[in-house]
């Protein structure tokens, strides 16, 4: 009998301690009844995880590091929500990415709501950083002309209610057509000439990694229509240019067409002579040039280079690799594409891969210094004859964007 006694004494102590546990628990996973605390905020960056922050700019991601948060429902910076994942939050940290959205109203306070009902403020600044200049539409307008800059944090210029955008020489763009917080559009003001832009808005002020009207390591700007061989020349125009004259193709083309009007061919034996297309590192450049779509369907353009010593003639099954431009094909699927006027074109030279058929996607380009010529073939399968007119300009290899 006393042994009885004890057995059920133990299993009652067992379930009161079970039932303590299950309750503390819970109260440890949802924060209910615990007071929750801010010891500090850092930034999440392994070489600067001990640098404490009151501010951070918007997108940047923060750790909150206290005690008892693991019940947060909702965070506030100043009047915008914070987007929060279950999984970044626990009692004594919450990783979160600040709002990418300006205020309307600031009050330079954090606002953590919980379940339980209990609400902790604490101070930190949410900072907009200076314009972000990504890239241009084209990098080549004409006086008069729009100008097509995207980036964020377009914002108006202190004292104004625009953002401001200079260009080379420090020529001020005095009509803004449009803005955004990630476009503007601005007339290029005369006088304007090749060189970086520049935007100010009232948090700073940022010059672009691009170049407007690039001309660096120009290889063809088709002013001198003897540049190429005679029987794949292409075709030239002027009308509507960006700059000058450029190379047009124009005709119906179908499934592997060899016409000569649909191919360009520079062989700098014929033109600068044996100077390279480009120094440097290939994963650190890219082809770059202007074009003007007016209609393309199908057939893709095949782009390659070739040695000073390679044989006269376009080879489209030789052992280069080829970048392979078919902008009307988005995911698999084709569609008549136009440009609705010139944009630029940017080609990274590692995505060089691809023989004539892309049977073989895993060619690269070894070193580019090695090349000097460059040729433009319009050439490949296609699902019917269509009519093409694709104008091109200002070919060069940059320093890699955005890298």
């Amino acid at each position: 009998m006393k042994t009885i006694k004890s057995i059920t004494i133990f299993l009652l102590f067992t379930v009161v301690m079970a039932g303590t546990l299950f309750t503390g628990c819970n109260e440890e996973s949802d924060g209910v009844g615990k007071h929750p605390a801010i010891k500090y905020i850092r930034v999440t960056k392994p070489q600067a995880s001990d640098s404490l922050v009151v501010s951070a700019y918007m997108g940047s991601l923060i750790a909150i590091m206290g005690e008892d948060l693991q019940g947060l429902k909702e965070l506030w910076f100043n009047d915008q929500k914070a987007k929060l994942n279950p999984a970044y939050i626990t009692a004594t940290s919450v990783l979160v990415s600040v709002p990418s959205i300006i205020p309307d109203s600031v009050s330079d306070q954090m606002i953590l709501l919980f379940k339980d009902g209990q609400q902790l403020t604490y101070p930190f600044r949410v900072d907009v950083p200076a314009p972000i200049l990504s890239n241009m539409l084209c990098e080549y307008v004409n006086a008069g002309d729009t100008a097509v800059i995207y980036g964020n944090y377009f914002l108006p210029a202190e004292g104004s209610d625009e953002p401001n955008v200079y260009f080379s020489d420090n020529v001020k763009a005095e009509t803004i057509v449009s803005w955004s917080m990630d476009e503007l559009k601005v007339i290029v003001p005369d006088g304007a000439v090749s060189g970086k832009v520049t935007v100010e808005s009232m948090y700073g002020t940022t010059r672009s990694s691009f170049i407007f009207r690039d001309n660096t390591n120009i290889i063809l700007n088709f002013e001198d229509s003897s540049y190429g061989n005679p029987w794949g020349l292409g075709g030239f125009g002027t009308t509507n240019g960006c700059s000058g004259q450029y190379l047009q193709f124009v005709g119906t083309l179908g499934a592997w067409q060899w016409l000569n009007p649909m191919m360009f061919g520079y062989w700098a034996k014929y033109g600068a002579g044996d100077i390279p297309v480009a120094d440097g590192l290939v994963d650190d450049l890219e082809l770059c040039f202007e074009a003007n779509v007016v209609t393309w369907s199908d057939v893709p353009m095949l782009i390659w280079f070739d040695k000073y010593d390679t044989p006269d003639g376009i080879n489209p099954d030789g052992d280069a690799a080829q970048a392979h431009w078919k902008p009307y094909n988005k995911d698999g699927i084709k569609s008549t594409y136009s440009s609705n006027g010139w944009i630029t074109v940017s080609i990274p030279l590692s995505d060089f891969i691809y023989n004539k058929d892309e049977s073989k996607a895993d060619l690269k380009i070894s070193d580019i210094s090695q090349y000097t010529n460059v040729t433009f073939m319009l050439f490949g399968a296609s699902d019917d004859t269509y009519p093409i007119d694709i104008r091109i300009d200002n070919v060069r290899i940059v320093p890699l964007k955005n890298k």
